[in-house]
C-alpha cells in the first residue's frame, strides 16, 4: 500500500503480507494515534512499514506474537509506553524482526522492548526514551552501527538468561543511568560488545 503525503489520525492494523510505504521523505506520511490507549500500528505476520512517521499511541508499533516484521527508514515517537513493543516469538529467522535506518525517540518507556525473539537492529538512532533498548530473557539479537543517546534510563537494559546478544560499532552516549545494565536470574547467556563507544 503506497500512502499519499499527509497526516492520518487513526490506529491501524497491518494484515498478513502487507507493506505500508510512505513518500520520498520519512515525514511525508505521518500516522498519529486517534485512540491513545491502543498502539498506533499493529503489525501481523510478514508485514513491513517503510518511510512512515508513527506518532503517539500506547505503543507506537506493536509486533504481535510470532509475527515476522520489518521497520525500515521510519520514525517512531511520542508513545505513552514503548516506541516499538515486540511480543514473544521463536528465535528462528522465520519470526525475525528487523529494524533498519530508523529513529525511535521520545517514548515514555523503552525505545525498543522485546520479549523472546530473533531481532536485528542496524543504523538506527534510539534517543530520548525511558530506556533505550529493553530486552528480556532468551532474546537472540544483533545490533550494529546504532546510536543510543540521551535516554533517561539505561542505554541498553539486557537480561543475561538465555540471551544471545552480539553487537558492533554502537555508540552509547550520555544516557541517564548505565550505558549497559545487565540483569541475571541464574541461567547462562551471551552478551558481547565489539568496537563500542561508551561516553558519560
Amino acid at each position: 500500500v503506497y500512502v499519499a503525503k499527509g497526516t492520518y489520525k487513526e490506529n491501524i492494523t497491518l494484515p498478513k503480507d502487507v507493506k505500508l510505504i510512505g513518500g520520498k521523505n520519512t515525514d511525508d506520511v505521518v500516522i498519529k494515534a486517534d485512540n491513545p490507549d491502543q498502539p498506533t500500528i499493529v503489525m501481523k505476520d510478514d508485514t513491513e512499514i517503510n518511510k512512515i512517521t508513527v506518532v503517539g499511541g500506547r505503543h507506537g508499533i506493536r509486533v504481535l506474537e510470532h509475527a515476522e516484521a520489518k521497520i525500515i527508514r521510519s520514525v517512531v515517537k511520542g508513545s505513552t509506553r514503548d516506541g516499538i513493543h515486540i511480543d514473544k516469538g521463536s528465535r528462528d529467522k522465520k519470526e525475525q524482526v528487523i529494524i533498519e535506518k530508523s529513529t525511535i525517540k521520545n517514548n515514555r518507556l523503552a525505545g525498543i522492548f522485546s520479549e523472546k525473539r530473533n531481532l536485528i537492529v542496524t543504523e538506527s538512532d534510539i534517543t530520548g526514551n525511558g530506556d533505550g533498548v529493553d530486552l528480556v530473557a532468551n532474546v537472540k539479537a544483533w545490533f550494529a552501527d546504532n546510536r543510543i543517546l540521551e535516554n533517561r534510563g539505561s542505554g541498553f537494559k539486557l537480561t543475561m538468561d538465555g540471551a544471545t546478544f552480539w553487537s558492533k560499532n554502537n555508540s552509547i552516549r550520555r544516557n541517564g543511568r548505565e550505558g549497559v545494565e545487565v540483569n541475571s536470574y541464574g541461567e547462562a547467556g551471551e552478551i558481547g560488545f565489539k568496537k563500542a563507544s561508551f561516553v558519560d
